[in-house]
């Protein structure tokens, strides 16, 4: 026949058992929770990276086209400023020729 054990004279017996336990679930606690931290760390980066790249798609598609279409007019208007100034000069050229044939 078994005698009851006490509970001092068990856990006497089992010390490394119930500390080694405590332990061991302790770290996979902490273990767990520094990688949840982490796992939210790089989904908080793939949403951020995922947000700029929808803030460049709407670039692309809403704000150059319209920047391509003022650049266009400024290439016309400029265009057209270069070709009067090249009009200028061509007069001022022949009205440079008309002073020296005077002299």
């Amino acid at each position: 026949m078994q005698t009851a054990q006490f509970p001092l004279a068990w856990l006497s017996a089992n010390w490394l058992h119930v500390v080694g336990w405590i332990t061991l679930l302790t770290f996979a606690w902490k273990f767990l929770d520094f990688f949840r931290k982490k796992t939210l760390e790089i989904n908080h980066i793939f949403i951020s990276a995922t947000e700029a790249v929808a803030t460049v798609n709407l670039m692309a598609t809403n704000h150059l086209p319209h920047l391509q279409t003022e650049l266009e007019k400024s290439n016309s208007k400029l265009t057209a400023i270069e070709n009067s100034v090249n009009g200028l000069r061509d007069d001022f050229k022949v009205v440079a020729e008309v002073m020296r044939e005077l002299r």
